[in-house]
Parts: structure tokens; C-alpha cells; sequence
């Protein structure tokens, strides 16, 4: 019996909550207001609310004369004109009193409020302003802009008008914001004080000013009416998004609720998105429109109904469910377990290759929620769609999609049907693993090679060298001495080569030495120097003397290998009209904090932004020859090691790989 009464209480919460939720709804989506606010606008005038307005006869609207399309002068008719003005007289009608208008700059509009020249204004809300003021419910949003001209490539963000001259309306609420996070005493920003936006926007033109700040739709109106389109542009992505109130002095406690109840009925009416098209075109204040969410009251009463279906579905087919229920949750747990265990994405489809259900791991590699997966079809989904155009191209084949290596198996389930199991097994660690270990192979018997060729060589050498020093006894004519001495500087360069070439062909180890890297950079330039002499490359190392570092020097010749050939293959590879001022490839070593920092820059043709998020996945490459694992492996190596690299490039630009790897051995010096 409990139990019942129980589950009795959560029904009747349940129906209490659907209709508190709904209500909430409606008040916040709909009218941007809170349920408890709501209630209280939708009351009718009180007693004392309609004495205040028999007495009052007249509310004066202070304004803006020259903020169109909100509020201006009319020059032509000298009347008032604007969104708001439209809207306040819908106001005087709903309230049924007169309203007269005050026009004045916006610095004199808070002194005519405060001196009760005027009633009411619309203005930011803001703590400052709360001091003074009180505020009816949000009419709309408006975003506050920071504009520029065309030609100021230095301000990009609202970061980079710290310390520059910034013309601001007199009061205006940008004011406020350029204040509190850009004071002059501590960014050295230089405010200049405007009477309106257009003065504001002469003085831009004139560079007297190097931004101008202030209401996106005022500013927006006046680039238009003066054909400054091209002109100017915006900095950055807006200063700032703010509601729109009516502000009243604080002892007008009567007008303000007037003002609410007042309000809340022409947001019923839909008063300012009727207003909107007569306007603006662009760059409108954010309004709600209601129209657009009637279907709210409809989805409350909709859930009602539904709830109360199922309160009544549930009560009659409980009794019968729940003992099947248990005897098909085992079996259906069990399999669920099995499926979802197993390490390729399942996917039941229909005939036509509808998803039906997927397991685990098809859905966290496709997407993290199963509704929006369950019945769209594969066709929609592009890794699937890659897949099964590969597939039925080409059967039983291993697929490259999205930098990731896949095999594919259809099988039929239901003939009926049509239903159909495919598997998808993901065999890129197996693929790479495979052709690392070739890779591998292939760098080891290259380094063995390497190495005996390089025995091989040193023979003949030493006997060149020894008969040298012989012949020079003999020597009695300056050719002679000459043509021996070039002999012994020969001999002595390729046996720096070899010496090089050994050191790079014997076998590494997973031990951390103390590693010498300008030395180690000498070595690859030595190797590398006839490449970059024929290819006229002015090669830099920045690197302090006797500069070393507590790391696995195998992992280093890896990485700097790697980054210094991409930098040779992409200099070479570029137009030397690209290049004005020569093929240059720098590498500088710099080590802060026991963290080791190598930047290989170079002034080619840069990567693709569209790329850059790419080069390090292992397969990727745009070079017709290229493996794909060169950068991959780099990656891979320094992450072993606790490193990290990145990469900065912009095209005809050039490319700076930046590689950072931590000390292995703590408490060692790293450098002399």
C-alpha cells in the first residue's frame, strides 16, 4: 500500500513538475523574464498605479537625438524618429497616457534623468548605473563593437587596443567597459571623449583616433549613410552583449511597475520584431521573437498528455512486463557484454543500409550518443561512406580512410529483411607496427652498410695519407708542396665524413648520455653539406659552446634528421623567385628550466593551414615519393621521452618545427 501511495505522490510531482518547467519556459524563452516576474506584470494596473498615471498625465522620454536607427532627429521634419520611438508610442497606447520626448546628446541624458527633467531612458544596465537607477525587463540585446579603418592590420582583437587612442561617446556604457579593463594609468589606453558617433568617426578618418567604440547599430548606421563600408571594419568579435532597459530613478518605484506590466503586453504583441524590418536590414539588437516559440504552450500540454498516457499505459502493462522483462534481461545483459567486448565496430543495418543498432565501440568512434546514429544512414556518415564506397569498389581489401588503415566484412543476417552485420576492424596499429618494423630493417641494413662501406673506405685512405707524408720529403718545388697539401686536406675531409657516418650508422640504445648537441648538429651539417651547398641553402646553427643535455641521443638524431631533411626537401623544392633573399634554414638550441628547446625554421613555401593538423598522423603525405612516417616518427620518438613538438607555418612564409624535450637525469647540469 505504501508502495502505491508512493509512487502515487511521484505522478502528482511529476505533472506539478511538467507544468512548472513549462511555465519557466515560456516566461524565460518567450519573454526573457523570470515565472515570478511574469506573474507579477501580468497583474492589472493597481489602484495606486492608475492615480500615478490621472496625475502624472505625461511621461517625458529622455533620448538620444542622434543614435538612428534607435532614437535621432529627423532633419528633414525635425521630429523624433527611431525603433524606439515607434515603440514607445505603442506604450502610451497600452498605458493610455501622453508621452512627450527630450531629445539631447547622450552625455546629457543621466543629468536630465537625474534632475527630473525627464522620466525615463533606455540605457545599459550596469553597477555603476544601479547606484542611481532601477531597470524595467530587457526590451532587447545589443552588442557593443570596437571599429577601426581598413588599413589598421595591427588591431585584429580587442587585445590590441591596449595603449591606443579610443574615442568613446560621452556616458556611453563603453565607457564603463574601456574603464574598468583598459585604465589609462595602467595600459597607458588614451580615451578620447566624442559628443556623437559621427564626430566620432571623423576623427577615425583623420587618425586622430585609432579605434572608435560604441553600439553596433548606431555605428553600422552611420558607415552606411556615409559610405564607409569599405572604409572600415570591425576589431575582433564585439566588446560586449547587453540588455536594453527602460531606467527610471530609483524613488520611481510606481513608473517602474507601470513600465514592466506595460512592456510584458507589447512582448505579447510582438511590438519590436514588427518593428524590426522597418529598421534594420543588418547588424539588428538580438530580439524575441515570440511567434517563433508558440509551439512551447503546445509542448507542455503535449507532454501533460503524453505523461498521463503513460501513467496509464504503465499501470496496465506493468503486471505483464515484469516478469518477462527478467527473463530476457540475463540473456540480453550477457549478449550486450559479448558485443560490446568485442574489438570492431558492429553495425546491424538494412537493406538499404540503414543503421539499426551499433556496439560500444562503433558508437564511440562514430559519436557519443546513440539516438542521432540509430536510423541515419551510412551513406550520411563519412567515415562509413568512405568505407563502403571503398568496399564495394574493391572487396575484402585494406582501406586507408582519414589517415586510418580499416578491412571491412558484410554478411547477411535476415533475408527477409534485409538485414545485414558489417564489421569494421580498425588495423592501423597492425599496419603500422608492420611497416615501422620494415622501416627499421631497412635503417639498420643501411646503417651496417653504412658502416662497411665506410671500413672499406678508410684502407685505401690511410695509404693515400701515408705516401703523402712520404712524398713530401721529396717535394722540392712549390706545386708539388701545394699539390700535397691539398691531398692531405682531402683526405682528412672525407675521414671527418666517414667519422660522421659512423657515428650516425652505430646502433642506439633506450640510454639516457650526456649528449653534446652542437656536436651533433655539426655532424648532420657535415653530412648534409654537399645537398645544401648544390642547392645554394645557407645552413645556421644558434647554439651555445659546449652545450649539453641528459637525453637518449638515438631519439635526437631521429627527430633533428628528420626536421632538418623536410627543411632541406622544402627549400629545394621552391622557386628561387620565392625566395628573394636566399634559402635559409636555421636550427637554434636553447635550454630553460631543464627543458631542452629546438627550433628548425626555414623560409619555404610553408605548409597548408588546411594540413598542418595532419603531418604528424602517420601515413600522411603530400610528396609523391614520401612514406608518411617521417614526422610521425619524430612525434612518436619524443613523446616516448615525455616531449613534445609543434609546428608554426604560414605560406611563402616558411615553417617553424618547435621541439621541446625535458631532462631525463633530475639534479645534472645540462650545459657548461
Amino acid at each position: 500500500m505504501m508502495k502505491k501511495y508512493m509512487k502515487n505522490t511521484l505522478k502528482l510531482l511529476s505533472v506539478l513538475l511538467i507544468l512548472l518547467i513549462g511555465f519557466s519556459l515560456i516566461a524565460n524563452f518567450q519573454y526573457d523574464i523570470t515565472p515570478v516576474e511574469y506573474l507579477r506584470y501580468s497583474l492589472p494596473l493597481t489602484p495606486a498605479e492608475k492615480k500615478y498615471l490621472e496625475e502624472k498625465d505625461t511621461i517625458t522620454y529622455g533620448l538620444d537625438w542622434k543614435a538612428p536607427p534607435l532614437t535621432y532627429i529627423n532633419e528633414e521634419t525635425g521630429q523624433v524618429e527611431g525603433l524606439l520611438i515607434d515603440y514607445m508610442s505603442a506604450l502610451s497606447i497600452e498605458l493610455g497616457i501622453n508621452v512627450t520626448y527630450d531629445a539631447a546628446a547622450f552625455s546629457h541624458i543621466m543629468d536630465r534623468l537625474d534632475q527630473g527633467i525627464t522620466d525615463m531612458s533606455d540605457l545599459f544596465e550596469s553597477p555603476e548605473r544601479l547606484k542611481k537607477y532601477v531597470f524595467t525587463q530587457p526590451l532587447y540585446r545589443l552588442r557593443g563593437i570596437a571599429v577601426t579603418t581598413s588599413d589598421r592590420r595591427d588591431l585584429q582583437d580587442e587585445a590590441a587596443l591596449t595603449g591606443k587612442r579610443i574615442g568613446l561617446v560621452e556616458d556611453d556604457f563603453a565607457v564603463e567597459h574601456f574603464t574598468e579593463y583598459y585604465s589609462p594609468k595602467e595600459t597607458g589606453t588614451v580615451f578620447v571623449m566624442v559628443k556623437d558617433m559621427q564626430e566620432g568617426l571623423g576623427l577615425l578618418l583623420d587618425g586622430q583616433v585609432d579605434a572608435l567604440a560604441g553600439d553596433e547599430t548606431v555605428i553600422d548606421y552611420y558607415v552606411k549613410e556615409l559610405d564607409l563600408k569599405e572604409t572600415i571594419r570591425e576589431v575582433g568579435d564585439g566588446l560586449y552583449e547587453k540588455n536594453v532597459t527602460f531606467a527610471v530613478k530609483k524613488d520611481d518605484q510606481i513608473l517602474l511597475s507601470i513600465l514592466n506590466k506595460g512592456i510584458l503586453n507589447l512582448k505579447k504583441k510582438n511590438i519590436l520584431v514588427q518593428g524590426q524590418q522597418k529598421w534594420f536590414d543588418s547588424s539588428a539588437p538580438v530580439f524575441t521573437d515570440i511567434t517563433t516559440m508558440d509551439w512551447l504552450p503546445a509542448v507542455v500540454v503535449l507532454c501533460l498528455i503524453l505523461l498521463f498516457l503513460f501513467f496509464g499505459w504503465e499501470s496496465i502493462m506493468e503486471k505483464r512486463i515484469t516478469e518477462k522483462t527478467r527473463e530476457i534481461q540475463v540473456q540480453k545483459d550477457n549478449l550486450r557484454t559479448v558485443i560490446d567486448n568485442i574489438h570492431a565496430m558492429l553495425l546491424v543495418t538494412s537493406r538499404d543500409y540503414v543503421i539499426r543498432d551499433m556496439n560500444q565501440l562503433a558508437l564511440s568512434v562514430l559519436g557519443n550518443q546513440q539516438e542521432p546514429l540509430i536510423g541515419r544512414a551510412m551513406m550520411s556518415i563519412p567515415l562509413l561512406s568512405s568505407l563502403m564506397e571503398a568496399y564495394q569498389s574493391e572487396p575484402d581489401k585494406l582501406y586507408l580512410v582519414q589517415g586510418r588503415y580499416y578491412t571491412v566484412f558484410v554478411r547477411s543476417l535476415n533475408a527477409v529483411d534485409g538485414s545485414q552485420l558489417i564489421v569494421i576492424e580498425d588495423q592501423t596499429n597492425k599496419t603500422l607496427a608492420e611497416r615501422k618494423l620494415r622501416q627499421e630493417s631497412k635503417m639498420i641494413a643501411v646503417g651496417q652498410l653504412s658502416a662497411g662501406l665506410a671500413h672499406e673506405i678508410r684502407n685505401p685512405l690511410g695509404l693515400i695519407r701515408n705516401y703523402s707524408y712520404i712524398l713530401k720529403g721529396y717535394a722540392d718545388d712549390e706545386i708539388s708542396s701545394h699539390a700535397l697539401e691539398v691531398i692531405g686536406d682531402s683526405t682528412n675531409r672525407i675521414n671527418s665524413l666517414i667519422e660522421n657516418l659512423l657515428n650516425f650508422s652505430r646502433s642506439g640504445d633506450e640510454n639516457v648520455w650526456l649528449v653534446d648537441i652542437g656536436a651533433l648538429l655539426n655532424n648532420i651539417a657535415a653530412l648534409e653539406h654537399k645537398k645544401m651547398e648544390k642547392a645554394q641553402i645557407d645552413f645556421q646553427i644558434h647554439c651555445a659552446p659546449h652545450t649539453r643535455f641528459f637525453t637518449n641521443e638515438e631519439t635526437l638524431k631521429i627527430v633533428l634528421i628528420n626536421l632538418i631533411n623536410n627543411g632541406l626537401e622544402a627549400l629545394m623544392e621552391m622557386e628561387e623567385s620565392l625566395s628573394p633573399h636566399g634559402r635559409k634554414l636555421t636550427c637554434t638550441v636553447t635550454i630553460v628550466d631543464s627543458v631542452l628547446t629546438i627550433q628548425v625554421a626555414d623560409n619555404g613555401p610553408g605548409i597548408p593551414e588546411k594540413n598542418q593538423e595532419s603531418i604528424f598522423n602517420p601515413f600522411f603525405t603530400t610528396k609523391d615519393t614520401g612514406t608518411g612516417l617521417g614526422l610521425y616518427l619524430v612525434s612518436s620518438e619524443l613523446e616516448k621521452l615525455g616531449g613534445s613538438i609543434q609546428v608554426e607555418s604560414r605560406i611563402r612564409e616558411g615553417t617553424v618545427f618547435t621541439v621541446s624535450l625535458p631532462e631525463k637525469q633530475e639534479g645534472n647540469s645540462n650545459h657548461e
